[in-house]
């Protein structure tokens, strides 16, 4: 066995929770409403499910010491007595602030029917009242564990059917994905700012107004847990009617700039 950071089950479990997200931003000035709203879902429901990875792999490794000084608020537990085995990540029944800013509540569940560290094992994640800035988080993703690849890297078939309720009365988005999650970085350092995950594959779903959406990673998406926003990767995301929008993450620098290309003209976003 390889010495690892942590052991495969944490790895398995940290990586039960990744989800594939793109770039947050404002809306691409276009014509009409619904190219707006298909834009605005599509991006909120991927930043939305990779933040949810990305924390998560972060209170797998360092608990309650990644929240705010002031939150305290997160809770992790494992239920190992009986099939299916559980990971909990529980943030209370009120707003929690974490250290990114973000307030979160409710819980995030993890479950597995087999052994951890068998390859081809299905893990599933569930959602208990868990919401994110008051957006309420629904519905479940399944992950098959690949092993190795022929790069040697820890990788996993993710399945998502998933939707977010936005806060005050926004609207439902409902979002689908199917991707591939490489860890291409940081697998037997001791450290976890250094992990770095590749996301491949494709998702589609339906924005606020009921407008269907679709997208395709067409180069993989880059994400560093050191960093809040992927820092690389481009999405194609092509909604029912209107023009397709290219989605350009950036050159691998940790900063909150995004470019969105629509009719050939390219727009610059500052992000949240």
């Amino acid at each position: 066995m390889y010495t690892r950071k942590i052991s495969l089950l944490f790895m398995l479990f940290a990586a039960a929770i990744i989800m594939v997200a793109g770039c947050k931003k404002d809306s691409v000035k276009v014509n009409t409403v619904n190219d707006t709203s298909v834009e605005q879902s599509s991006i909120l429901a991927e930043q939305t499910f990779n933040d949810i990875g990305n924390y998560s792999v972060s209170a797998m490794s360092a608990g309650k010491s990644m929240m705010s000084p002031d939150a305290g608020c997160l809770q992790v537990s494992f239920d190992l007595t009986a099939l299916p085995y559980k990971l909990v990540l529980d943030f209370g029944a009120t707003n929690c602030k974490c250290e990114d800013g973000l307030y979160r509540r409710g819980k995030i569940i993890v479950s597995c029917a087999g052994a951890f560290g068998d390859s081809l094992t299905t893990l599933t994640t569930t959602f208990e009242n868990f919401y994110v800035s008051d957006n309420e988080i629904n519905g479940t993703r399944s992950l098959k564990n690949k092993g190795h690849n022929a790069a040697g890297h820890l990788n996993w078939d993710v399945a998502v059917d998933g939707s977010i309720v936005l806060a005050a009365g926004g609207g439902t988005i409902y979002y689908q994905a199917s991707h591939n999650s490489e860890m291409t970085e940081g697998e037997y350092t001791p450290a976890f700012s250094d992990n770095v995950f590749s996301v491949s594959g494709s998702a589609s779903g339906t924005a606020v107004t009921g407008q269907a959406f679709a997208s395709q990673i067409t180069t993989p998406l880059i994400s560093k847990l050191s960093c809040a926003y992927f820092v690389s990767g481009v999405v194609e995301i092509t909604p029912a009617t209107g023009a397709v929008r290219i989605l350009n993450c950036g050159n691998g620098e940790c900063d909150n700039i995004a470019t969105i290309t629509v009719n050939g003209v390219p727009i610059t976003f500052i992000l949240p």
